[in-house]
């Protein structure tokens, strides 16, 4: 019986699965690619550090926050979509030693970006994204803009 029960123990330990595996060298295999692809929508939103957007907010000075949503996929691609309601599709990377999000290869072209938008990762894991452009938004008075984003 107690051979029954220590082979029960193995091979309920060898049939858990581990999500984030150790390499041994104290490294996590999960790359910061990895945790920050799905779709993220604005927690908050700061034009040129002015509070603008806060989720659930019934005073935002600009609700349409409300609609932006940021979908990284694993395979590399995205779709954007504006708090206008543009909706904008193109390929995504981290650059930089993780430190930016690079948007690429955008369609429509986002007005004065030359196809590419950029920002600064302040913050990334699996539940928070905060980035901050590297260029003024014209979309929105040409100001930077600073998101605080959550998984949607």
């Amino acid at each position: 019986m107690k051979k029954i029960f220590i082979y029960f123990v193995f091979a309920v330990l060898l049939s858990c699965k581990k999500d984030n595996v150790d390499d041994g060298g104290g490294n996590n295999q999960t790359t910061l690619s990895d945790k920050i692809a799905k779709t993220w929508v604005a927690n908050s939103v700061k034009e040129d550090g002015a509070s603008v957007y806060s989720k659930g907010d019934n005073s935002n000075l600009k609700p349409g926050y409300s609609a932006f949503k940021l979908d990284l996929q694993k395979n590399g691609t995205l779709s954007l979509e504006e708090i206008e309601g543009t909706k904008i599709s193109g390929k995504w990377r981290l650059a930089s030693n993780d430190s930016k999000l690079v948007l690429e290869n955008l369609q429509p072209v986002p007005s004065e970006s030359g196809g590419t938008l950029e920002f600064t990762i302040s913050l990334a894991n699996e539940t928070n994204l905060n980035i901050s452009a590297t260029k003024s938004n014209f979309k929105t008075g040409g100001t930077m803009n600073t998101y605080i984003l959550i998984p949607g």
